[in-house]
């Protein structure tokens, strides 16, 4: 879950990995990282939210509602985000 700005490509995740077969199609994004620990960095800075989750809750049929659900977990401080509509333009 996240905001990726990057190309899209003509690939979906369930056209390489036969697992996620039952999921809708999850796009897949060329780019990355321009510098050596980018990542590392942007969640030492607070850019990023981290959390511990099992992979059964990230590999679940059901996930509309996954993003309000993660949220959710990391307490009241992120209640307002899990409102928010998937495109802000239609609220």
């Amino acid at each position: 879950m996240g905001l990726v700005i990057n190309k899209q490509l003509p690939l979906f995740l369930n056209d390489i990995i036969m697992e996620f077969k039952y999921l809708d199609e999850i796009p897949l994004y060329k780019g990355g990282p321009i510098a050596t620990d980018t990542l590392n960095n942007e969640i030492r800075e607070n850019t990023w939210l981290v959390s511990e989750e099992e992979k059964s809750y990230l590999m679940k049929n059901n996930i509309k509602d996954m993003w309000r659900t993660a949220l959710e977990k990391l307490g009241s401080k992120y209640e307002t985000w899990s409102r928010f509509p998937q495109v802000p333009t239609l609220n």
